[in-house]
């Protein structure tokens, strides 16, 4: 399911961050434990709160799932909802790692919901993406969750958001909750138009490249710029590139603004200062002389 594996390169800026934030639901990682059974046992009947990954170390793993048995084998995983009522059989040896997490939005909203209703709990086992790099990233995961500090919950978070990509990256559409999905889509491209337009910063696409970097036609395009941006393509290009060229005479205040327009690509100094004056509302000079004072 390609839609739902994360982009490469994704632009940070506060406006972006808190509009996907707001638009998307995230996992958030909350804690890792793994379990080493020493005999045979039915751990009792339970429900959780919150959501729970479990992989399988050796062979398998087994437990009863809203009164079904449930198997996950070696390069699997079980994804448990909250609310689920399960019945795990530890097995000697048969070592596991478990996840609990919860899924919300920006606007602190969250899904209790992951699968599409009605998926039967066998189906709740998926086929991790890249196993051998999923194991990896969870005994990293490990080793940062046994020196619990509150400095390192970003860098387990992140382990765990890379884990859980590779768990969903392969499953198909329509075991998920549409609500989910849909949001997951709207942030993935809204994260490939921003690419787009890093990838042609310092160039002069036409709409057509911008279609072909993003993968869509030029009336989807004009529609997901309008929804995100509320301005055609080129404008929004534009407007982003403008913002870069702000960064870059901030980052290095001595360059010549010939050497700057020349750099982005603009067709001469005059069309750059025009077009700098029409989206940063001040001609660059200006710019950089605020910069000096």
């Amino acid at each position: 399911m390609e839609v739902l594996r994360p982009f490469a390169r994704e632009d940070g800026s506060p406006q972006y961050l808190a509009y996907t934030g707001a638009m998307s639901y995230r996992p958030c990682y909350l804690f890792y434990h793994r379990t080493e059974p020493t005999m045979n046992y039915d751990y009792p009947s339970h429900i959780h709160s919150n959501y729970e990954l479990i992989v399988p170390i050796v062979h398998h793993y087994r437990c009863d799932l809203d009164g079904r048995l449930v198997t996950a084998g070696k390069g699997e995983v079980l994804m448990i909802q909250p609310g689920q009522r399960h019945e795990d059989h530890y097995e000697v040896g048969e070592s596991f790692h478990a996840v609990r997490f919860v899924i919300t939005s920006g606007r602190e909203q969250t899904l209790s919901r992951l699968f599409a209703l009605g998926l039967a709990p066998d189906r709740q086992v998926l086929k991790i993406h890249k196993p051998k790099i999923a194991g990896r990233i969870l005994e990293l995961l490990r080793e940062e969750a046994v020196c619990d500090e509150m400095e390192n919950y970003e860098v387990q978070n992140g382990l765990f958001l890379a884990f859980f990509r590779l768990c969903i990256a392969s499953c198909p559409e329509a075991f998920f909750n549409p609500e989910f999905l849909q949001r997951s889509q709207k942030k993935y491209i809204h994260g490939k138009i921003f690419a787009a337009f890093e990838h042609y910063v310092f160039t002069r696409p036409t709409l057509d490249d911008l279609c072909k970097y993003c993968g869509t036609t030029p009336s989807f395009l004009s529609r997901r710029c309008g929804e995100f941006f509320s301005q055609p393509p080129l404008k929004a290009f534009m407007n982003y590139k403008i913002r870069r060229v702000k960064q870059e005479m901030t980052e290095n205040p001595d360059l010549k603004l010939k050497e700057i327009s020349d750099r982005f690509g603009f067709e001469n100094q005059f069309h750059f200062s025009r077009l700098f004056k029409q989206y940063a509302g001040l001609s660059p000079s200006a710019f950089l002389a605020e910069l000096h004072c």
